[in-house]
């Protein structure tokens, strides 16, 4: 019953996804929130990472601007 709550009350669709096949499989609460956790910081880290990639497209795209 909590795994299905904690399943249901999930709001990232991306998430949902990456994990589907923990919650089909028959795991418990414990382990599928494990799971997720785990997930959530994956991605975190890969958004965080993007972000400091395209930041520094930005910046380097400033410099060249500025030596015209």
């Amino acid at each position: 019953m909590l795994k299905f709550r904690f399943w249901r009350g999930l709001k990232s669709e991306e998430l949902r996804n990456a994990t589907r096949v923990h919650f089909e499989n028959n795991v418990t609460y414990e382990e599928l929130r494990n799971k997720v956790r785990e997930e959530e910081f994956e991605m975190k880290l890969l958004k965080d990472k993007d972000n400091k990639h395209k930041m520094g497209k930005v910046s380097q795209l400033a410099v060249e601007t500025d030596a015209c």
